[in-house]
């Protein structure tokens, strides 16, 4: 959580009291990085000792709060297993809901995301999906071509991020949302990955709040394989405009600006019916075995993700007490639900390995 002068309403969000913000706050806006455009919707406010990520939707239903439970939930686990990860809140402002979040990146750093790297590497601007094989080797590369060194152990951290990512159904973890921190010091200069940021697409509720906007499909973003998305995205943009269709494009989903009677609809029955058309039982065992390969060649990795534990009403318990926002007890369910089934299926595939390991 973040430790703003801000005052919270009866939702436990921050009052982004624009008075406070013209006083002691310097706001910049941010800019698309694939688009170029300047978004009105996400700015940051920095009072020279943090610097905060007050984003939000133009849109802006109540279900937004989906996408802000998941980033919350997330950052508790995340705390209570060791996992790096950005320090975020709730905010306020003429009834708009924001996700807040505590920049990575230190003032003396520069921030390098997988796609910055794709550029100085490859001189490319591609807008695929990374994997973890691929983000190793663009550092190497980065690191040899630019007289750059890597703090230890970057690639185990790569790995840890993409399994964590895996078991909480991670929607967004994009080339622009993975991130390093480039610095200069006395004995040159130094690369590092930095903790995880944009997390609102976590156990689900991502699929939640586009449902309720009426999306056509899931933003299955993944450090290990899933690259047919992008392919997906460009095919129902292209049915969008031959229906005749508004729709805003983000990074990787779409979104039309069509409603309808969230409350109509059964939690467990949606989830089943959306995340399943999602991945595909191939698609899952293919990652899941993936992970499990890995995993299994190394003791360190291994130890840590059977020793990463979820317990959500725990972490909804306690996201109350120091905040006041209270996590409806049925999206606690769909999260612990979500965790304990990926971790399931990943504990199969190392049985599987094994097995198959056995018979030859």
């Amino acid at each position: 959580m973040i430790d703003l002068e801000f005052e919270r309403n009866n939702d436990g969000a921050y009052i982004l009291d624009p008075e406070i913000i013209e006083r002691d706050y310097q706001v910049s806006y941010n800019v698309n990085e694939i688009t170029g455009v300047v978004l009105d919707c996400s700015y940051w406010l920095d009072n020279g000792e943090q610097k905060v990520l007050a984003k939000t939707l133009p849109s802006n239903p109540k279900p937004y709060l989906m996408s802000i439970f998941g980033e919350l939930l997330f950052s508790k686990f995340a705390q209570k297993n060791n996992i790096p990860c950005a320090d975020v809140d709730m905010g306020i402002h003429n009834g708009m809901y924001y996700t807040l979040s505590k920049s990575v990146i230190d003032k003396d750093e520069q921030k390098i995301s997988v796609r910055d790297l794709r550029r100085y590497c490859n001189n490319e601007d591609d807008h695929r999906l990374a994997t973890v094989k691929e983000v190793c080797s663009l550092l190497g590369v980065f690191s040899e071509k630019y007289d750059v060194s890597m703090v230890p152990k970057i690639d185990f951290k790569l790995k840890v991020y993409g399994i964590v990512d895996y078991l909480v159904a991670q929607r967004d973890r994009n080339i622009t949302n993975l991130i390093f921190g480039l610095k200069e010091t006395e004995k040159g200069k130094v690369i590092n990955l930095k903790p995880l940021i944009d997390n609102e697409g976590c156990f689900g509720f991502i699929y939640l709040y586009q449902k309720y906007m009426d999306t056509k499909i899931p933003q299955a973003s993944f450090l290990y394989k899933s690259r047919k998305n992008r392919r997906k995205v460009n095919k129902f943009v292209k049915q969008a405009s031959l229906e005749g269709k508004k729709y805003e494009l983000p990074v990787f989903g779409i979104k039309t600006v069509s409603r309808f009677d969230w409350d109509e609809l059964g939690l467990k029955e949606f989830f089943a019916e959306i995340f399943n058309k999602s991945e595909t039982k191939k698609f899952k065992d293919k990652v899941c075995l993936e992970i499990a390969s890995e995993i299994r060649k190394d003791v360190k990795l291994k130890g840590l993700f059977k020793n990463l534990t979820f317990d959500a009403n725990e972490c909804g318990d306690e996201i109350f007490k120091e905040t006041g926002i209270k996590i409806p007890k049925e999206y606690l369910m769909l999260a612990q639900e979500v965790f304990d089934t990926r971790k399931n299926d990943i504990y199969f595939a190392l049985d599987k390995l094994e097995q198959s390991e056995m018979g030859g």
